[in-house]
């Protein structure tokens, strides 16, 4: 849970959450995955991994009904990146 933890506070923490409805958290020793709000992208879930290099591969998920389907993989994100990634891909801010 170190590693999710890390992850979810440098996205904003709490503001993060707050701005982009994630919920549903979910952490282990490799990734973060979680649920947002309704978009303009339509993407349900995001999971967040760090990968061998130390950098994040961001995967996008859509889910409806009992299917989910992965639509993007953004792989070799450095931290200073990944907010802008985020919003990018599914239209939400994360701070004000």
């Amino acid at each position: 849970m170190k590693l999710a933890n890390t992850i979810l506070n440098q996205l904003g923490g709490n503001t993060f959450i707050t701005m982009t409805g994630a919920k549903n958290l979910f952490g282990d020793r490799f990734c973060l995955s979680f649920r947002v709000m309704k978009n303009s992208s339509g993407i349900t879930h995001v999971q967040i991994r760090v990968n061998s290099v130390d950098l994040y591969d961001l995967i996008f998920y859509k889910m409806w009904g009992t299917k989910i389907k992965a639509v993007e993989t953004i792989d070799n994100v450095g931290v200073e990146n990944l907010k802008a990634v985020f919003t990018d891909k599914t239209g939400l801010d994360t701070s004000l």
